[in-house]
């Protein structure tokens, strides 16, 4: 969870600074959220591997 809240911290830098464009920042807040929603999922629903295997 520590690299998740890395990626939101850096995203919110990168959005703010002028250095970088704003639309990378962007990317890199939306892809703190996709990791938060993988690894809550994993924590959550701990046989969601073998249900995974069934839906796809």
């Amino acid at each position: 969870m520590v690299f998740g809240f890395h990626i939101l911290l850096l995203g919110y830098l990168v959005y703010i600074s002028g250095y970088v464009q704003k639309w990378l920042g962007i990317l890199l807040i939306i892809s703190f959220g996709s990791y938060l929603l993988i690894n809550a999922t994993h924590l959550f629903f701990p046989g969601y591997e073998s249900l995974k295997s069934i839906l796809c």
